[in-house]
């Protein structure tokens, strides 16, 4: 038998297994523990080894019979069955059978009483498709080439990874993708990839020794630092750099508390990392690194409903997304020094237009942008202004799954997205040259 067989559910485990009894979905599940669907596709997996079960319905009936949620109907099961199988009775009403008289008119005779209702039918029917295909109803507008050029260029796919990857570290050095680690359907890799915008190709780089999930990558003097965890549970628990000159890994002092989240920010030649938990008693804290004599330092402290979802920067004052206990998502844009009071600033925050669970933020030439599953919105860093779609605008010829958990990194008008097995290129700005005639 497998070894996971009757051996005890973590509290990660617990907590999703009474989630599934509540009926709720993988993606939901995801959105309300901030993991990914991946990660709880593979809690699923050794729930079920470890209970001996094959299906939702069994690990529900397990749930409820070891009093892990409460039985939903209890009030039906009776004393004698509580020491052995529960057994739950269904009252089925009388079916009430009422006679009536069917008159059955043969097509003829329909035909017959009502051929002006099939006149005038066929009549609005015509008129309609006349209306619409010369445009009186809905003007047909004039095409632009222009704008059609441009929504022709506008998605692009690209070279697929060698191994379709989730939750892996993404960051861009000298004008190319470098990918780190993450989950495969194998498990946890250590797998390093890097993409040459110029000719459309990856290549392959030395693999990280420890393979890391759940991790994020920044740039900071020449080396790549990456920060993940060394299993699904999601605690960042590896600090490593990567020299992409030399191509050698090395091992460094990882971060002094243990959270599942950790947001880091290069800036200023320092590493910021915004870190909090989602489980436990723990609060949220910043904390700071210094590459040059490789020690970590805590900034300051935050009140644990407070989670930092997203950081980046203009190169001069750091722009943070903010989660305040689960209710809103508000953007705020402080000086470093003044993060040792973040709290106080957090109601000065611009809310952000529509609830969204899952997002990456970008800084794509000087606009705050911010690309979810549900829309693509834009903040204008010096006034606020949003400006929001509703969805995605992407050419026929290329797939793009709104519904799955994606990265995104910008490099100069473009975003590059890793949307499952998908690679994709999205123009998110536009460069027109106008001529200028002199007299």
């Amino acid at each position: 038998m497998h070894e996971l067989l009757h051996t005890p559910l973590s509290e990660r485990e617990l907590e999703i297994l009474r989630l599934v009894a509540q009926g709720k979905s993988n993606k939901e599940i995801a959105s309300e523990l901030f993991i990914s669907v991946n990660t709880v596709k593979v809690h699923l997996a050794k729930i079920f080894q470890r209970l001996g079960v094959a299906s939702r319905t069994e690990a529900t009936l397990y749930a409820i019979e070891h009093e892990h949620v409460e039985n939903p109907n209890h009030t039906l099961v009776s004393p004698q069955d509580q020491q052995g199988e529960s057994r739950v009775e269904l009252v089925v009403p009388e079916t009430v059978t009422v006679e009536r008289a069917v008159v059955k008119l043969s097509l003829a005779e329909i035909i017959r009483r009502y051929w002006w209702a099939f006149g005038i039918g066929l009549l609005v029917l015509a008129s309609f498709t006349v209306a619409w295909d010369r445009g009186w109803i809905f003007p047909k507008p004039t095409p632009d080439p222009i704008l059609a050029a441009m929504n022709e260029d506008r998605w692009k796919e690209l070279a697929p990874m060698s191994v379709a990857r989730a939750n892996m570290a993404v960051t861009v050095y000298d004008n190319k993708i470098y990918v780190i680690g993450g989950e495969t359907e194998e498990g946890v890799t250590g797998l390093t990839e890097v993409y040459d915008i110029a000719t459309n190709t990856w290549a392959r780089l030395p693999d990280k020794p420890t393979p890391v999930t759940n991790a994020k990558a920044v740039v900071v003097g020449g080396k790549i630092y990456v920060l993940g965890s060394l299993n699904l549970d999601n605690a960042i628990t590896d600090f490593s750099s990567f020299d992409p000159q030399i191509g050698i890994w090395s091992n460094l002092t990882t971060i002094p508390s243990l959270f599942e989240n950790n947001i880091p920010l290069a800036f200023e030649g320092e590493i910021f990392s915004f870190s909090y938990s989602t489980t436990g008693i723990k609060s949220g804290c910043i904390f700071t690194y210094n590459p040059v004599d490789g020690t970590w330092n805590k900034l300051t402290t935050f009140a644990q409903n407070i989670q930092i979802r997203s950081a980046v920067t203009d190169n001069q004052k750091i722009i943070l997304v903010s989660n305040i206990s689960g209710l809103f998502n508000t953007v705020l844009r402080l000086p470093a020094q003044e993060l040792l009071y973040l709290e106080d600033f957090l109601s000065k925050g611009i809310p952000v237009p529509t609830q969204i669970s899952y997002f990456q933020s970008l800084l794509i030439n000087g606009v705050f942008n911010i690309y979810s599953a549900e829309d693509e919105s834009h903040l204008r860093v010096s006034t606020y202004d949003w400006v929001q779609k509703t969805r995605f605008e992407y050419s026929e010829k290329v797939t793009f799954n709104l519904n799955v958990n994606f990265i995104a990194v910008p490099i100069g008008n473009f975003v590059y997205f890793f949307n499952g097995s998908k690679f994709l290129r999205y123009r998110a700005v536009y460069t027109l040259l106008v001529p200028i005639v002199e007299n």
